[in-house]
């Protein structure tokens, strides 16, 4: 990854998709998503949507008899100025249309709401558990920059899951650091939430209670450790991995490379499968 940070190359992301930028600066640009999948991923969606919007500005159908009388008029020598009036009024419901439908379309895909159903249709149901936790508190929600105090952390996960904190702060990667733990409801389900940051990337270790029915079973794991089943899934930068014990389901997810983010979660399944027993029997 280049030296320059991601929050400059993030605030000149649109500049760079409109060739705005001067050569020498779009070279560094360029260079930094080049190195950084992070902001390479935000670019790549920011592309996306700039297509999108100009695909549904393009599908807004005017009146057939509108656009021919529009058409006719200019064809026809300079009218009085009540003609050029209205031909003015109608270019403006033109583009007022449009506008409406890419505010439209923009709203429903950067809403919260709209950007969590827009990616939770296109996992299984099982994945969709955890992902829609990590999109509602990581993605939408605030992770702090600075980690929160211990003390606060053991309080807000509850008597029932303090316990498992020191073991995830003793197995994360070094470069990542546990910022906040918590429990939280969404969707009328609750969830244990530990957010951690390396710096770039995102990571959610999320637990919650199985629901009637709900299994991995039929789904071919990607890895076994220690026993543990672990399972595997993605959807545009979020890889997850997945696995379950009698009575929890807990999920990792990350923004951070499918393997990286497997063989984090390789290293917590042993204890934290073992410590969610433990609350089981």
């Amino acid at each position: 990854m280049t030296t320059e940070s991601c929050g400059a190359i993030l605030a000149e992301l649109d500049f760079h998709l409109d060739g705005e930028l001067a050569p020498e600066r779009a070279a560094a640009v360029e260079a930094h998503l080049g190195s950084c999948p992070a902001c390479a991923a935000e670019f790549a969606a920011k592309a996306r949507l700039r297509d999108a919007l100009r695909s549904a500005t393009r599908a807004v159908k005017l009146d057939p008899r509108l656009a021919e009388r529009i058409r006719a008029q200019s064809r026809r020598p300079p009218a009085a100025s009540w003609t050029r009036g209205l031909m003015a009024i109608a270019a403006t419901a033109i583009v007022l249309v449009g506008v409406g439908a890419m505010y439209r379309y923009y709203r429903q895909q950067t809403s919260p709401e709209g950007y969590i159903a827009r990616w939770s249709r296109q996992v299984s149901a099982i994945v969709r558990v955890g992902l829609s936790d990590h999109l509602h508190c990581a993605v939408f929600g605030s992770v702090p920059r600075k980690p929160q105090p211990v003390s606060q952390m053991v309080q807000e996960m509850g008597d029932q899951y303090k316990d498992l904190l020191p073991l995830i702060k003793d197995r994360i990667p070094p470069a990542y650091q546990v910022m906040t733990a918590h429990r939280c409801t969404v969707g009328g389900r609750q969830y244990v939430h530990l957010a951690a940051r390396d710096g770039v990337h995102i990571a959610s270790l999320i637990i919650t209670r199985k629901g009637a029915d709900e299994s991995f079973a039929g789904i071919a794991p990607v890895m076994m450790r220690s026993g543990i089943a672990i399972y595997g899934a993605g959807v545009d930068r979020f890889h997850i991995a997945a696995f379950e014990t009698r009575g929890h389901l807990a999920y990792l997810i990350s923004d951070d490379s499918t393997g990286d983010n497997m063989e984090m979660m390789a290293a917590f399944a042993p204890v934290l499968g073992e410590a969610l027993r433990r609350l089981e029997s």
